[in-house]
């Protein structure tokens, strides 16, 4: 129990950095054009909108989706990483513009294709990796 509330805590926070590497990726790989514009400052500034805008969706995704996945997955014998991974994914492609939209309905957003798929397989993943690993010998004491 301690593991998959630590797994609730941590892994929608993954959301959020996930988008901001890639959109710096991104901005590397395009000659520094778009969101991180290449420095240092504008890679912090976007961190912290990413996690003040992104986290309640992400949140609200791992509770409502990736949280009873798992249990069903559980339930069933099939609860593993690429599942996991798989159903954040799906769940992120589809929330993550959604949520964009609400926020700003006749803005343009300038992210990496396939933000919001990338940053729900990252959950899903960070998920089950949080939630299932055994106790360490460290972590009992």
């Amino acid at each position: 129990m301690p593991r998959l509330r630590l797994a609730l805590l941590v892994a929608p926070l993954l959301a959020p950095l996930t988008v901001v590497a890639g959109a710096a990726t991104h901005s590397l790989s395009s000659g520094f054009r778009g969101v991180a514009a290449g420095s240092i400052a504008a890679i912090v500034l976007l961190t912290v909108v990413m996690i003040v805008y992104g986290a309640p969706l992400a949140y609200g995704g791992t509770i409502c989706v990736l949280w009873p996945a798992a249990v069903l997955l559980r339930e069933v014998d099939a609860l593993s990483w690429w599942a996991l991974s798989l159903i954040g994914a799906t769940g992120g492609g589809i929330l993550f513009p959604l949520y964009l939209h609400l926020l700003a309905p006749r803005a343009t957003w300038s992210f990496f294709p396939g933000a919001g798929f990338a940053a729900g397989a990252v959950t899903g993943w960070g998920f089950w990796f949080i939630a299932t690993r055994q106790a360490s010998a460290a972590d009992e004491a």
